[in-house]
């Protein structure tokens, strides 16, 4: 890749690049920009032009990043939200006004706790304002923050590089779920009796030892899984229909109690429980729109 004068630096052609970059789409990222595809095709063309690099190039997949992309996407991701964050210095953030789509990370299960309630306080504070969810976990998380891929992630870890900004959001206490005539839910458990018991595991991986396991091998016990799987979509349908039980997060028993067909009781762990952390780059901390998603996000918990 040739080196650049800044002279010859059109700054729009640098948005355009951020753009394709995280989108992985010409359309799409012309679409974000406000751009035709013939104006996206000359403009990347003149980025090729630039750089003297194909910076992206064309696959099943979308439109992959070089080597050389790569190696510029942060500081450009970096350039660009520092421009951001001066104009947006001078002016004032109407959430009511504005029209614009948030990009957030979520697991399996923050989608169902955070997702729901954040889309009810833009219905009435900001009708204009879209999100995109997306799956992550932590790596996955800092990766696409680093990029700009996303705005703010909610993963389960709270110990990150210090380029992040973190902040507590929630703590969810996990509960054995199983079907409402399961005999082994019929009385509180003991660590015996919950140990003994046939279980679902919810893992993201064969080789994952979870929390319950390790809490489990502090007592010296452990458990028979009869299943594990990767998300928590099929549980209450599998413990509905099998004798079998699921240690899942308490918001998601009591969502699933009225239906009448479970039943929770609390497992007999010290410590079984997760945290959960909003997660996102510094850069984005003085943002005046990014701190008003933030406090929206907060607010789900109870916490803005």
């Amino acid at each position: 890749m040739r080196e650049v004068n800044f002279k010859n630096v059109d700054l729009n052609l640098l948005r355009v690049f951020d753009a394709v970059y995280r989108e992985r789409n010409l359309t799409r990222a012309g679409q974000y920009l406000c751009l035709t595809q013939p104006a996206m095709s000359h403009a990347l063309g003149r980025l090729r032009t630039l750089f003297g690099d194909e910076l992206f190039l064309r696959t099943p997949r979308g439109m992959e990043p070089t080597p050389g992309a790569m190696q510029i996407a942060g500081p450009i991701s970096e350039a660009i939200g520092a421009v951001h964050r001066l104009l947006q210095g001078t002016t004032r953030f109407d959430p009511l006004a504005v029209r614009m789509t948030f990009r957030i990370g979520v697991t399996d299960h923050t989608s169902a706790v955070v997702l729901p309630s954040l889309l009810e306080r833009l219905r009435v504070h900001a009708p204009g304002i879209d999100i995109q969810a997306s799956h992550v976990n932590v790596e996955s998380a800092r990766e696409q923050l680093d990029e700009g891929a996303l705005h703010l992630a909610v993963v389960g870890s709270g110990d990150h590089p210090p380029r992040f900004d973190v902040r507590h959001l929630l703590r969810e206490p996990l509960v054995c779920m199983g079907a409402h005539d399961h005999p082994g839910l019929e009385r509180p458990l003991t660590l015996q009796r919950f140990a003994a018991l046939d279980h679902i595991v919810v893992s993201p991986s064969a080789s994952h030892r979870s929390l319950i396991d390790q809490l489990l091998a502090s007592h010296n016990l452990t458990r028979r899984t009869v299943l594990s799987i990767p998300f928590l979509t099929a549980v209450p349908q599998l413990v509905a229909q099998a004798r079998l039980v699921c240690v899942v997060p308490r918001n998601l028993a009591e969502r699933l109690e009225p239906y009448g067909s479970f039943r929770w009781l609390p497992v007999p762990l010290e410590g079984a429980y997760f945290d959960f952390f909003a997660l996102w780059h510094s850069r984005e901390t003085v943002t005046a729109s990014h701190a008003w998603l933030r406090s929206q996000v907060l607010g789900t918990a109870g916490q803005g």
